[in-house]
């Protein structure tokens, strides 16, 4: 059950990161989706998917840094202190499309060897969530250069509702990978085998 709880990990990871349901309580905002939980999700899920990651494993720092950068930035917010660092939100970007496009390319993997039929929607959606980034960076670009202008408000309500599209379909395609992965052999998953291989 290894790699299915993996895929799990990864579904709710993207349901974290990139939605926003907030609570009002008086002076307090409360977002009971927080993404540092989503990239926990991320970082647990790294080692679970087993081999898939294993030469990628340069790549699993990256979680742990957003996890701390967004649980700062989460817990700023409750206390309703702004974290207006617009450099600093264009790295953490560039860190997520780089990890994304890594962990997109091993999810790839997984279908190729447990659902053919697919790895060509799993690289379709790695194309729209990497424009979708390079879109909210145009947007954060274009919010230093003008602060006021128009387009960057069209442009970000225009990407969070490309967004809500993408991810759905992601978890949709994840947890039918999911399904399609056979049940672990208990006794072969005790001797510490997980079901997955990667030809060298």
């Amino acid at each position: 059950m290894t790699l299915k709880k993996g895929l799990t990990f990864v579904a709710f990871g993207f349901l974290f990161i990139s939605v926003n349901i907030n609570l009002n309580l008086n002076h307090l905002v409360l977002d009971l989706l927080p993404a540092f939980v989503g990239w926990i999700f991320f970082a647990l899920a790294y080692s679970k998917l087993g081999s898939y990651t294993a030469y990628r494993q340069q790549f699993c720092w990256i979680p742990i840094l957003l996890a701390v950068y967004t649980a700062l930035d989460w817990l700023l917010a409750m206390l309703d202190i702004a974290l207006n660092l617009p450099l600093l939100n264009i790295a953490s970007l560039i860190l997520e499309a780089v990890y994304m496009f890594q962990l997109f390319g091993c999810l790839e993997r997984v279908a190729s060897d447990h659902a053919p039929r697919l790895e060509p929607r799993i690289h379709r959606l790695k194309t729209l969530y990497l424009a979708l980034l390079i879109a909210v960076f145009a947007s954060l670009v274009l919010a230093l250069a003008a602060p006021a202008a128009k387009l960057f408000s069209v442009l970000t309500l225009l990407t969070a509702l490309a967004f809500l599209v993408v991810i759905i379909l992601i978890c949709v395609t994840l947890f039918r990978l999911r399904k399609a992965i056979p049940d672990e052999d208990p006794a072969l998953a005790k001797a510490g085998w997980t079901g997955t291989t990667v030809d060298s």
